[in-house]
C-alpha cells in the first residue's frame, strides 16, 4: 500500500509540473522555426591581406517566427568546421542575415552552411568559391567588403 501511494505521489508531481523548456512539445512556450524558403550568399569578406575569409548569408523563411528562437549557423568545407555563430531570431521576423568569418582562407571548393535549431538541422546553403583573375570569389556574389580586423 505504501509503495502505491509513493508511486501515485510521484506521478502526480510529474504530471502537474510547469513545463517551461522551449524544446518540450508539451510546453505552452514550445515553438518551432518555420521552414526555410531560400538561403543564399550575398556578400564576401576579405581580410586586410586581400584573402577571402568570410561570407554573409541571407536566410528567408516561409512564414514569420512564432516566437524568439536561437538558430545556430555552421560554415563547413567537407567535414572541417570553419565558423560557428548562433543568432537569436525575434518573433515576427521572416528573414535574417549572418556573417560567418573563418580563421582560415577560403579557397577553391564547395562550402556548406548548415542551420540548426536545438540539435536539429533545419536547412542548408551550398555555395562555391572559385579563382577569378588571381582572386578568390564566391559564385554569383558581386558585393565584397574588407574586415577591419587584423587577421
Amino acid at each position: 500500500m505504501r509503495k502505491s501511494v509513493i508511486i501515485m505521489m510521484l506521478l502526480a508531481s510529474l504530471s502537474c509540473r510547469e513545463r517551461i523548456n522551449p524544446y518540450d512539445p508539451g510546453s505552452e512556450y514550445f515553438a518551432t522555426p518555420p521552414p526555410i524558403y531560400f538561403a543564399y550568399p550575398t556578400l564576401g569578406w576579405y581580410n586586410a591581406s586581400g584573402y577571402l575569409v568570410g561570407v554573409r548569408i541571407q536566410v528567408d523563411f516561409i512564414d514569420a517566427f512564432p516566437a524568439s528562437l536561437s538558430i545556430l549557423n555552421v560554415l563547413k568545407r567537407g567535414t572541417e568546421e570553419l565558423a560557428r555563430e548562433s543568432i537569436p531570431v525575434g518573433s515576427g521576423l521572416d528573414s535574417y542575415e549572418i556573417d560567418l568569418i573563418s580563421e582560415s582562407v577560403m579557397d577553391n571548393g564547395d562550402y556548406l552552411v548548415i542551420f540548426y535549431w536545438s540539435d536539429v538541422s533545419i536547412g542548408s546553403c551550398l555555395f562555391r568559391v572559385m579563382e577569378v583573375n588571381n582572386n578568390f570569389v564566391i559564385c554569383n556574389v558581386t558585393e565584397y567588403d574588407t574586415l577591419n580586423t587584423g587577421y
